[in-house]
């Protein structure tokens, strides 16, 4: 770029100066999990440091390297190198229904013209990148690109499918660069207590000396156990079945007694407790019978 200033009599004076837009824009957010240059070995860059290429298929596989210098990067090292052919993959382990986001990093070394490489790239099955053509995308060959896009891993690996197929409009083989791997920061949901429920409250009359208490418990996830507790009472009841749902409480006195039940969630949060009442009435006495009197 060149700056000219002019005075009023035609005299000038100018200076000459060169500007570089790079495209080494800031890594997402979240923290990298896997930096991996695609056809070469380690290599330590502004946005990190990339691990020799990994995690592929098939094996040995193709890799192709140059010495040119690219445009649009101070990282020109991470661009000369690529991993390509119709079709390979990636395999990262991760966290089943965890989201994550992935970095692709390209640059056409090889072809000089747009159409000349055409390919799609899928993750977890699902197409991210269609019809995609480096050349056509940069403005040109040796100029660094990356592509950025959020998945959710479907299980404990993520997948990455690279391929050319003719048949989708698919022109020679497709290729990467350099791949990053990063999670996405979320909140944690807050897992709400399960509800505990001791069930109806009880009538007993002596001599039966003895009841079964149904609990139960409710949760958005799954009830991991039980815990039954006598509270109050005339006596100390034999308690049978304390880290089940039912109860069996025997051994009781004439009087009231009052039987609590926590339930604990799979998170292993604990509800609060209810409580649930057994009265025990005393025998009933009966009157002897009355003699009869006879005359006669």
């Amino acid at each position: 770029m060149t700056i000219r200033a002019t005075d009023a009599d035609g005299l000038f004076v100018e200076d000459t100066f060169q500007v570089t837009i790079t495209n080494d824009t800031p890594p997402p957010a979240g923290t990298a999990l896997y930096r991996v240059n695609a056809g070469g070995g380690q290599l330590t860059t502004s946005l990190g440091t990339f691990a020799a290429d990994n995690s592929f298929a098939p094996t040995p596989g193709n890799s192709y390297t140059t010495s040119t210098a690219i445009a649009n990067t101070s990282d020109d090292a991470l661009y000369q190198s690529e991993r390509y052919g119709n079709p390979f993959s990636y395999a990262f382990p991760v966290t089943s229904g965890q989201q994550y986001r992935v970095v692709l990093h390209f640059a056409e070394i090889d072809k000089w013209g747009s159409g000349l490489r055409v390919f799609d790239v899928s993750a977890e099955g699902s197409k991210v990148l269609d019809n995609y053509d480096i050349f056509q995308k940069a403005g040109g060959n040796f100029k660094a690109i990356s592509e950025t896009f959020t998945v959710t891993a479907a299980d404990g690996t993520l997948n990455l499918a690279f391929s050319a197929l003719a048949s989708e409009g698919g022109v020679d083989n497709a290729k990467v660069s350099a791949i990053e791997v990063y999670s996405v920061s979320s909140t944690t949901p807050t897992n709400p207590a399960p509800v505990a429920n001791a069930g109806a409250d009880k009538t007993i009359t002596l001599p039966t000396n003895s009841v079964v208490l149904t609990g139960s418990g409710t949760d958005d996830g799954s009830i991991k156990s039980y815990a039954w507790t006598q509270a109050s009472g005339p006596s100390t009841a034999t308690l049978s079945g304390v880290n089940t749902a039912n109860l069996t409480a025997s051994s009781l006195v004439s009087g009231s007694y009052v039987f609590s039940l926590t339930v604990t969630d799979n998170l292993d949060k604990a509800s609060a407790a209810d409580q649930v009442t057994v009265t025990v009435n005393p025998a009933t006495t009966t009157p002897p019978p009355r003699a009869r009197r006879y005359t006669g």
